[in-house]
């Protein structure tokens, strides 16, 4: 019995490498699954967590591209408001690659606010939605505008490229002055602006354009502070002269001075083709004078027009270097015809006017308007005498270029180095006119404010009084001539030019006055 119980524990003891090696086997198996499943999670937590994250990007791309369709929304609304075009309440764009969307709607009604020395703007609130999709992520953008609108010729001088300011003799300045683009300023007497707004949405610079010269005169400007003092603009303090510019303008004259580098923004402006043929301007005038004829709402009225009301005028053109024939106006005649615009838009082009040959317009004998007047034209406008001055009235030339001929004018000029004698002369009315850039291909300094206007006689010890506003919108397209001093161009009046506080009330100023548009305040902004 014994020997019994000894062979089975021996047999037992036998059996037992098999039982460990199918424990083992188990064990690796539960292991080997257990991994599996472990591996698998883990796989699934990293794609889990590479979707999340690429789902994160798409809801920032999203949000981006939604902020980017709103604010291109105000972008349309500003500059449809300057070119007189329909307000768009919704379109598609592509912002940075990505299809996205905007609406719009005006909230609460427009009115009318004035700022602390009388200009009167125009304000609306919009609301726009930017919409995009990035993936599955939805963003959207909300933002609240107040977007201004202030007749352009409430600025005394308004450019969208650079201001260049050098008058010879003394000058003084009043009412605001602004340039979407840099400021170069300086005199070689005494320039005084008396102003509380001189505005750059790019820099400042006490210094010429042409060839980086500091001009030896004076530069004074008022002081945005109680007591109206004036403080001078030393040479060594602007944008690229002085380190603490933003902090030394502010410190000097309290605001009054203030450029891009302190948050000015651009304004939007009308652009060139408002000017042209089929046009904002020639598509609204009651009359259209084309190749020295009247068409009065469509119909020739040519024959029916006082003796002499159009005719036509050559004369030689020292700073195009050409006779040019001019359709010469008679605004005293116009206003007897009968066929005065009752709107008070005349829009006059000759269709052989080009840049070899810069034919033009030309106005005479309107001392006195009849009504408010709006001359607009694709060509240079020449106008001769006395403009204007006998119970004023808003008045303004939109133009390729303009021209100011003296009282004493008399289509004489010849092309041989002498000049006609000027005679004292005044002009009030408000201009937008071309120019060229200085420094620009085949062209010097551009004559700066001082020649916006452009003259054609002895003017030297005569005094050419304007009274209006000074803008530059555009490059001429049609009078190319470049900026020459002496010769057979001109020599310089003296300038008493100054803006026309008339214009500050909005129903002073001349008919079909653009608009300067700008956003006056983002009231709301918000993504999600």
């Amino acid at each position: 019995m014994r020997h019994d119980r000894a062979r089975c524990r021996v047999g037992v003891s036998g059996r037992g490498p098999r039982r460990e090696a199918g424990s083992i086997l188990l064990i690796v198996t539960v292991v080997m699954v257990v991994g599996a499943g472990l591996a698998v999670s883990l796989l699934t937590l990293a794609f889990g967590q590479f979707e999340y994250a690429g789902s994160l990007s798409d809801v920032h791309r999203a949000a981006r591209v939604a902020e980017g369709a709103a604010a291109q929304a105000e972008r349309d609304i500003r500059s449809a408001l300057s070119n007189y075009a329909a307000i768009p309440t919704g379109a598609s764009v592509s912002i940075d690659g990505v299809a996205a969307s905007y609406v719009t709607a005006p909230v609460h009604a427009q009115r009318i606010e004035s700022d602390a020395v009388g200009i009167q703007s125009l304000l609306q609130y919009y609301r726009v939605e930017g919409d995009a999709t990035v993936g599955k992520s939805i963003g959207r953008a909300y933002k609240l505008v107040d977007i201004g609108r202030t007749p352009i010729f409430q600025y005394a001088v308004f450019y969208s490229n650079d201001l260049e300011i050098f008058p010879g003799p003394t000058m003084t300045l009043s009412g605001r002055v602004h340039t979407n683009r840099d400021l170069y300023i300086g005199s070689n007497a005494s320039l005084t602006l008396d102003t509380n707004y001189v505005r750059s949405a790019g820099r400042m610079f006490r210094q010429r354009k042409d060839d980086g010269s500091i001009p030896g005169g004076t530069l004074s400007v008022r002081e945005s502070r109680p007591g109206n003092n004036f403080s001078d603009w030393a040479g060594a303090m602007d944008s690229d002269s002085d380190p603490h510019w933003v902090d030394h303008a502010i410190q000097t004259w309290g605001g009054t001075v203030m450029s891009g580098e302190h948050d000015v923004r651009e304004v939007n402006t009308p652009a060139v083709p408002a000017i042209q043929p089929g046009g904002y301007y020639s598509n609204q005038a009651s009359l259209v004078i084309k190749d020295n004829k009247a068409y009065f709402k469509g119909t020739d009225v040519t024959a029916s027009l006082p003796a002499g009301t159009i005719t036509e005028k050559s004369f030689f053109d020292g700073r195009e270097e050409k006779t040019v024939k001019t359709t010469v106006i008679d605004v005293k005649k116009l206003g007897a015809s009968g066929y005065f615009p009752p709107d008070g838009l005349v829009y006059a082009y000759r269709t052989d006017a080009t840049s070899s040959q810069p034919n033009g317009i030309r106005l005479q004998n309107g001392a006195e308007l009849p009504a408010p007047l709006t001359v607009v034209s694709p060509d240079p406008v020449y106008i001769k005498g006395d403009y204007n001055t006998v119970n004023k009235k808003g008045a303004s030339v939109i133009t390729d270029a303009i021209n100011l001929l003296s009282n004493s004018w008399d289509d004489t000029k010849k092309d041989n180095g002498t000049l006609p004698a000027a005679s004292a002369t005044t002009y009030n009315v408000a201009m937008i006119t071309g120019n060229h850039q200085t420094n620009g291909a085949g062209y010097g300094y551009n004559g700066g404010l001082e020649n916006l206007p452009r003259f054609h006689e002895n003017w030297t010890g005569k005094t050419a009084k304007i009274r209006g506003s000074f803008v530059n919108l555009w490059t001429s397209q049609i009078a190319k001539g470049p900026w020459v001093y002496g010769s057979d161009n001109y020599t310089a009046p003296n300038r008493d030019w100054d803006y026309d506080t008339d214009f500050n009330d909005i129903s002073k100023l001349p008919p079909y006055t653009p608009m300067a548009v700008r956003t006056a305040k983002k009231v709301y902004w918000e993504w999600r």
